[in-house]
């Protein structure tokens, strides 16, 4: 495997839409030229503060995904809640510079979301300059089953997350867990602002 260069936006969960276009473009005007991967946190235009009452039905998310991506050359990884064939889901989007995407639809639901979103039921597993990552969203964190596989089939996870203070010390100590029990590394990038606290991390094997 090669290296490779990821960048963290620990964005504002508290900023509006368009805010929050103008703040990404702004850090990614600023990467370093081979930072291979940018990762967004959780509803990163949606917010968790009110993103229930902003479903997307036109694909705002990935619309400005495929944008930047395009523009700056970059893989980006964002999330958005979205409808899909009249079913609404928390889905992971991986976009690549060439404007092409693949998707990842969160398997566990916490609070609200249950009942209001469908999980998915399949894994998504990306290659980008030899290493082969795994792509999860928040919740997942707390189901060790849901990233252990029969064998070793990846050296990264990547979580993308809305993970609260009040449970900071969880998503702390889980993101250590998962890097142990599946030897591999951990990439935690979280919202922050208001009741988010950040503390986006890399976590070794």
């Amino acid at each position: 495997m090669k290296n490779i260069s990821i960048a963290l936006f620990q964005l504002n969960s508290k900023l509006d839409s368009l805010n929050q276009k103008l703040e990404i473009e702004e850090y990614l005007n600023q990467v370093a030229s081979n930072t291979a991967i940018i990762l967004l946190p959780e509803m990163f235009l949606q917010g968790p503060y009110k993103a229930f009452e902003n479903i997307e039905n036109e694909n705002e998310s990935l619309n400005f995904l495929i944008k930047m991506a395009k523009k700056y050359k970059k893989i980006i990884i964002g999330s958005a809640l979205t409808q899909v064939n009249s079913n609404n889901r928390n889905r992971a989007y991986v976009v690549y510079p060439n404007g092409n995407y693949a998707f990842y639809d969160k398997k566990k639901m916490f609070g609200k979301e249950k009942g209001l979103l469908k999980e998915g039921d399949k894994h998504l597993i990306i290659q980008v300059n030899g290493w082969k990552i795994l792509i999860l969203l928040c919740y997942d964190l707390r189901f060790p089953e849901w990233s252990r596989m029969n064998k070793q089939e990846y050296d990264a996870i990547i979580y993308l997350a809305q993970w609260p203070d009040k449970r900071i010390d969880a998503w702390n100590t889980l993101l250590k867990a998962r890097a142990i029990e599946n030897l591999s590394y951990v990439i935690g990038v979280n919202g922050s602002g208001g009741d988010y606290p950040g503390k986006s991390q890399v976590v070794d094997p």
